[in-house]
């Protein structure tokens, strides 16, 4: 249902899989007669057990025994490839994954400084010298600390960081309205079923190669955004806890300068433990269904509006001075059906549909009707806020949480009118980034979810730690790269399709020598960060050197020595 092969991290999203049980029934009943045949031999045993004389193979089965325990014994001693639990099953086999999967594979070694061979002009702006995007932190004086916490420090000590650029605080004290649209995808947009949608794509800022690049679902998507960090399985249960100390989470730095945060989700509000860790982020305002938001959205059907939502919210936050808002949609999540016991939102934009001449097969016409729906909530922000005289004032940016997984490939073309590989580009999106004083302009960089925080941090002007976050400003000098689940990514000069094992160079375009060795490490390293740094909760043990001296350092290491442990902080919100 979801695309990528199970891996033990998932474990902490099995609540994610279980909300679903009805999609999962149906994909067994779909998929009965393959699961048959491979149950055949055991069901054969089981109905001629009483006919069959095993004594005979006893010898044969002592030496496959034997075979097996000398299998397992290679596959268990020799230390496993650090590669993604999808590519790893189409080189090595399920078995052999599964099992090196179960041992934890260190990734904390591949972590390394890389150059990525990419030389650009350093940003002109306008009567100022640009400044890198980082605290006064001296990690290369800091010897407290456990052994991930160290070779953190060693990295980072050997990192510069991103540059302010031209569009650094560009949208400085403007209110911000953030989506993060469930299956939202650019192939639904049109000017005639999503025109609210479609204004804010031609309008805004233009990605043109932007990959909405999500693991493990909703949750994969939501991680990467508001963390600005690659969804690796491992994390999971460390964020859904929220237990992690995040002082450069979104609604904390938003509320550092002095806005008023607000986060709604039109399904259940503690569904994944989004409780636990929009607050871990700093969201201290945050309504879902069954903690108040029932009292204006229909909690009791499947999918809820985001159409209600907009309607019922807007106006409890609308009047603050300066706000930031942060929704989760729900309209397009799926099966995308007519059939009203599995999903009502099928039928719910159906009609308009059609007047509007489109003839879309039905699951198709299902999906569109939850991105229409959507695009009313656009609609109902739009006008509230050119009614309110703060359109102007308001930044809206709409990020897909990923492609719309319910739709096979073949529905997929049918839409898009594209044959897109299932790795890749069934992927592409665009992300939005509007606001109508602002002219739009156009970023040819790769990039994907995960660059998005550290964008809108840029946009706003807001003092954060660029080499802290894995993701990069997309407007930055920094190279692009999207990395996907698989080890596959995207940059400036190519695609690699790591299933594949091949890299196809985009045409037209000189390639470095030595830029895919140098490019694979480099991906390697981001995927490893985000476990090292939510494994030892860094930001937490980190945040003790910030604006510290040298002097300060060595007498705080001094004090430390004697202990394994470091200063607890408060977390904000």
């Amino acid at each position: 249902m979801y695309n990528f092969f199970f891996d033990f991290g998932l474990l902490a999203a099995a609540d994610q899989v279980g909300a679903f049980y009805k999609d999962i029934i149906t994909l067994i009943i779909t998929n009965i007669f393959p699961i048959i045949l491979i149950l055949l031999p055991l069901i054969v045993c089981i109905c001629l057990r009483k006919k069959l004389d095993f004594e005979p193979l006893k010898r044969w089965y002592i030496s496959c025994l034997l075979v097996v325990l000398i299998v397992c014994s290679y596959v268990f001693l020799v230390k496993p490839e650090n590669i993604a639990t999808d590519v790893s099953i189409v080189k090595n086999g399920v078995l052999a994954t599964f099992i090196n999967d179960f041992k934890h594979v260190d990734e904390e070694d591949v972590i390394s400084n890389v150059d990525i061979l990419v030389e650009e002009p350093e940003p002109e702006i306008e009567n100022k010298e640009p400044q890198y995007h980082v605290y006064d932190i001296d990690f290369a004086n800091i010897t407290e600390g456990n052994s991930t916490q160290k070779k953190l420090n060693e990295y980072f000590a050997n990192e510069s960081g991103t540059l302010e650029n031209e569009y650094t605080g560009i949208f400085k004290d403007k209110n911000l309205i953030l989506i993060l649209g469930e299956s939202y995808n650019e192939m639904a947009v049109s000017k005639e079923l999503t025109p609210n949608l479609y204004k804010l794509s031609k309008e805004g800022f233009k990605f043109t190669n932007y990959y909405s690049t999500s693991y493990n679902s909703t949750l994969g998507g939501e991680f990467q955004l508001l963390n600005g960090m690659f969804a690796i399985s491992g994390s999971l249960g460390i964020w859904k806890a929220g237990s992690n100390y995040f002082p450069m989470g979104i609604a904390n730095m938003f509320k550092g300068a002095d806005y008023s945060t607000f986060a709604y989700h039109n399904n259940r509000y503690d569904y994944m433990d989004r409780d636990n860790y929009l607050a871990a982020v700093g969201f201290d305002n945050y309504m879902g269904c069954w903690n108040g938001l029932e009292e204006g959205v229909n909690c009791n059907t499947w999918s809820e509006s985001d159409l209600e939502m907009a309607e019922f919210t807007i106006d409890k936050f609308i009047n603050e001075d300066k706000f930031f808002t942060y929704y989760v949609t729900v309209s397009g999540h799926g099966p995308y059906t007519f059939n009203t016991n599995n999903n009502d939102m099928g039928v719910k934009n159906r009609d308009f549909i059609y007047e509007k001449g489109f003839e879309y097969s039905d699951t198709v016409t299902a999906y569109l009707s939850g991105m229409v729906e959507m695009d009313k909530m656009i609609g109902v922000l739009l006008n509230k806020l050119e009614d309110a005289d703060k359109l102007d004032d308001t930044v809206i940016v709409i990020v897909g949480d990923h492609y719309p997984y319910y739709l096979d490939r073949e529905q997929i073309l049918e839409l898009s009118g594209v044959d897109k590989e299932e790795v890749v580009e069934v992927c592409e999106n665009n992300l939005i980034i509007y606001n109508s004083a602002t002219d739009p302009l156009t970023c040819k960089k790769a990039g994907n979810t995960m660059d998005v925080l550290a964008t809108i941090y840029n946009l706003f002007g807001l003092d954060y730690d660029s080499r802290l976050i894995v993701g990069k400003d997309l407007l930055s000098e920094a190279p692009g790269f999207a990395i996907f689940g698989n080890g596959s990514w995207v940059s400036d000069y190519g695609i690699y399709y790591a299933h594949l094992n091949s890299f196809e160079p985009f045409e037209n375009i000189e390639i470095p020598e030595g830029y895919f060795s140098s490019a694979n490490s480099y991906v390697a390293t981001q995927r490893a960060l985000t476990n090292m740094i939510f494994s030892s909760n860094y930001y937490k043990y980190i945040w003790q050197y910030k604006d510290l001296d040298n002097t300060e350092i060595e007498e705080e290491n001094i004090e430390n020595s004697s202990s394994d442990s470091y200063q607890e902080t408060k977390v904000v919100g």
